[in-house]
């Protein structure tokens, strides 16, 4: 079997992606055992702004890196852009922040300041839930701009919407191989049966998953984090690449030939 790009793991990042590649024509498949079963479940549905990486009083590297994923997030629930998540549940649009009485003026205006305004809001005092009403509670309370989705129904929406790019595959018996000068993939599916995947590009998005499907074709000294390499060679990607940023905190042809399972 062969497609354009191959992606080996089933959580939000490899979901998304594969959402990507199809809305760009590309011929693009993903393997995985189970969807969502790692970091994806362990996230909560929170979809991180950056702004816990600001309570330094510093807008840090890694705020500014994630900075657009509640505006991209809420773009794909209102159905604009390859992602459609229309019909995923939101828990809740917004979070709350609470700070201690001893949160320094610094902090304070730190909060305040431009840099935060678009993150984070001031919660009057009049509008504090009940919980924050006591007596004894002496500090402040910000809204942030980070919605918290039902994982569940995320997931079940992106399998109906991607089902027939979708393999399931045990991951402890299948492995890459390298031929040549590619890579193919060795899916062992669940009734033992096996499929030979080749691909024009490989990308791992397992998470913890991704040292030990390298280690096991040795091929971890071969592997460059994707963006990185994106941006030096614009756009063109080493034919194996690694995933290391996760769309939690951010990234029409499909091979017919196959009929993936369906799974819960």
């Amino acid at each position: 079997m062969q497609v354009d790009v191959l992606i080996i793991g089933g959580g939000i990042a490899g979901l998304w992606l594969l959402a990507e590649l199809r809305a760009q024509g590309v011929n693009a498949l993903l393997a995985t055992d189970e969807l969502g079963k790692g970091q994806t479940i362990a996230s909560q549905g929170i979809i991180h702004g950056g702004t816990k990486y600001a309570l330094t009083g510093k807008v840090t590297g890694a705020t500014l890196a994630i900075g657009d994923m509640p505006r991209l997030w809420r773009a794909a629930l209102n159905g604009e852009g390859a992602v459609d998540l229309r019909q995923v549940k939101v828990l809740a649009e917004s979070q709350l922040l609470w700070t201690s009485g001893g949160l320094g003026s610094r902090m304070t205006g730190f909060f305040a300041s431009k840099a935060m305004q678009s993150r984070m809001e001031a919660v009057p005092r009049d509008a504090y839930p009940d919980l924050f009403r006591h007596s004894e509670f002496h500090g402040g309370l910000y809204r942030l701009d980070e919605p918290v989705l039902d994982v569940p129904s995320l997931l079940a929406t992106l399998r109906e919407q991607l089902a027939d790019a979708l393999v399931q595959v045990d991951v402890q018996r299948s492995g890459l191989q390298q031929m040549g000068d590619a890579y193919c993939y060795r899916a062992v599916l669940p009734d033992g049966g096996e499929l030979m995947v080749e691909a024009g590009q490989i990308i791992l998005t397992a998470g913890a998953g991704n040292e030990a499907l390298l280690a096991s074709a040795t091929l971890s000294q071969q592997v460059v984090p994707f963006p990185e390499r994106s941006r030096r060679d614009q756009g063109r990607l080493h034919p194996l690449c690694s995933a290391v940023r996760c769309k939690w905190y951010w990234c029409a042809a499909t091979c017919r030939c196959f009929t993936p399972m369906r799974w819960g």
